[in-house]
């Protein structure tokens, strides 16, 4: 670079007049130029070199330890929330379990009492007509001891007693005597009054013996009345005394019962202690996770401005370079055994033919993931374009499609320059084996898509297909996306995307090409298109050499498990010499 410059300066110290002493104040201005650039050019490199030993820092320890704290965190307060609802649940089943026993026993004893109510009343009554009766009677017996006369009365009455006695006994013998007589007499008389009647009443005799046989006949039924009443008696005083008993063992269930509820009571309101606990170190563990997930944010902010910066320092370098952009797509969970993958020096080495391929960023993905590949490095650059307000390009290449990934550039086109910009899309199938095909015609006979008349101009490709808006996108054109996919197996999906800026008075189009290469056999093709020869075979050679000419490129390469993944590398190689064009 030195000696070009030298020669250069020699050129011009012959055309221009001046003395030896001017020229070579000059060449030193020159000379100090130059090193100060190196040397800018070395704190430039030491400044990346640094920047990602702390990037490098931030991924392997920094935020692996915060995810890990913050999913610790996590998990600890699902595990508590989880104790916190099992206690609540025993603590509601206990209670069930404890309203259903105490209505139970309720409901229990209410019917126990109902039924033997009317028996307790009417034992209730006898007994207090028996203890009224005997009560009385010790009454009057006390009265009457308290009415006795005192003793030497008392004899006095005995001997007047004994007395009257004596004249009484003789009293009574002359009594005895006389009756005696009397009764001699009188059972004559009775004798002839009874046959008499006898005679005279023998009928009613009769009769009334068979009433005295019915008074038997009854009073032996009313005494197996008496008997049934008496065995009744008993039974109802046996289901006193059962009905008793049961009481007593209703009692003591209650009082087991109001035994067994008391540890559980206590144990709830432990539980109902250690919830308020659990509760409040809840709270804190929020109030600590909110603090660390701000923390976490903060980290994250900062080392998410440190990327983009960076990713914008290597989109700045790779520009100086003026070679295309490779961006390989790395599907980890299906690259072959035989590729080893080297994130940190951006390269793949092929253990297969011992090379090793470099790359101007490796993007991480995962056949689930399906991860969005215009978040990151490939919106730096498509910013970069768009900004500066150069042509550009995006090369889509590998084995099959990459899923979703012209629907994905569809919806960031909009969520990121809808505001700015009015674009416009021409969709079209270029084939050097069929007809090319408008693949957003609106073909309403069904039949195959219309037919392109492509056209190269000095400095862009006119397709001569249906050009739409981004705002009329609708599904029919997912549906031709997925006709055209089909289609590809004879050649390529080219996009033509248009920027008119709005802010524009006069506005001039920034043209955006993305190329969806997904056969092998489009690789030759691809590969003779970067060549200096001007003998091109095909038409697909001629639209992409034209693309080259007049646009910066960029490549997402598809890194799998597929068998063509090895040519695929090979022309990653082969690309990365492309020159990007000077200018527009």
């Amino acid at each position: 670079m030195y000696r070009i410059k030298s020669r250069k300066l020699e050129n011009i110290t012959n055309k221009v007049s001046g003395n030896k002493e001017e020229n070579t104040l000059e060449r030193g201005l020159k000379r100090k130029q130059l090193n100060q650039l190196i040397r800018e050019n070395e704190k430039f490199v030491r400044t990346d070199k640094n920047l990602q030993i702390k990037i490098d820092k931030y991924q392997r320890k920094d935020i692996p330890n915060l995810k890990y704290e913050v999913q610790k965190r996590t998990g600890l307060l699902s595990q508590l929330e989880k104790t916190v609802n099992q206690i609540n649940l025993n603590f509601e089943a206990l209670e069930k379990e404890k309203t259903a026993l105490s209505s139970k026993n309720l409901a229990e004893l209410t019917e126990i009492e109902n039924k033997y109510k009317e028996v307790i009343e009417q034992k209730a009554a006898e007994f207090s007509q028996i203890f009224e009766k005997q009560q009385n009677a010790w009454r009057e017996k006390i009265e009457e001891l308290r009415n006795m006369p005192p003793e030497d009365e008392l004899i006095n009455q005995i001997n007047n007693l004994k007395h009257t006695l004596s004249s009484t006994e003789q009293n009574l013998e002359d009594k005895i005597a006389k009756n005696d007589n009397d009764l001699i007499l009188y059972k004559q008389k009775l004798q002839v009054s009874f046959s008499e009647y006898k005679k005279k009443n023998s009928t009613s005799l009769e009769e009334l013996q068979s009433q005295s046989k019915n008074l038997e006949s009854t009073m032996a039924e009313l005494q197996n009345i008496k008997t049934e009443k008496n065995s009744q008696l008993r039974t109802l005083a046996e289901e006193q005394s059962e009905l008793e008993r049961i009481v007593m063992d209703k009692q003591l269930q209650v009082d087991k019962l109001n035994a067994e509820i008391e540890p559980v009571e206590n144990k709830i309101k432990e539980y109902q202690n250690s919830f308020v606990l659990l509760k409040n170190d809840i709270e804190g563990m929020k109030i600590k996770a909110i603090d660390n997930e701000q923390q976490y944010n903060e980290v994250y902010d900062t080392l998410g401005e440190e990327l983009s910066r960076r990713r914008r320092l290597l989109n700045s370098i790779t520009e100086l370079k003026g070679c295309a952009r490779l961006f390989a797509n790395i599907i980890e969970d299906e690259i072959s055994e035989k590729l080893i993958v080297n994130y940190s020096d951006e390269s793949i080495e092929d253990m297969k033919n011992h090379k090793t391929y470099k790359f101007t960023k490796l993007i991480q993905n995962f056949s689930h993931q399906n991860k969005d590949l215009f978040k990151e490095d490939l919106h730096v650059y498509i910013d970069f374009c768009l900004k500066r307000r150069e042509n550009f390009n995006l090369f889509s290449v590998g084995s099959s499609n990459i899923p979703n990934t012209f629907e994905k550039l569809l919806a960031f086109f909009k969520n990121n320059y809808f505001d700015k910009f009015v674009i416009t899309l021409q969709y079209v199938m270029l084939s050097d084996n069929a007809d090319s095909q408008d693949l957003l015609s609106n073909n309403k006979d069904g039949g195959k898509d219309v037919e392109i008349k492509l056209k190269i101009e000095e400095s862009t490709i006119s397709l001569g297909s249906t050009l739409i808006t981004l705002d009329e996108i609708t599904d029919k054109l997912q549906i031709k996306k997925k006709y055209s996919q089909l289609n590809h197996q004879n050649g390529i999906g080219l996009s033509k995307f248009q920027f008119f800026c709005l802010q524009d008075i006069e506005p001039i189009p920034i043209d955006f090409y993305f190329i969806e290469i997904y056969q092998p056999s489009i690789y030759p093709i691809l590969k003779r298109s970067t060549g200096t020869e001007s003998n091109l075979n095909s038409p697909l050679e001629i639209v992409l050499k034209k693309i080259f000419h007049d646009t910066k490129s960029a490549f997402v390469f598809q890194i799998d498990h597929s068998d063509e993944v090895y040519d695929i590398l090979k022309l990653s190689s082969h690309l990365s010499f492309i020159r990007n064009p000077k200018g527009k």
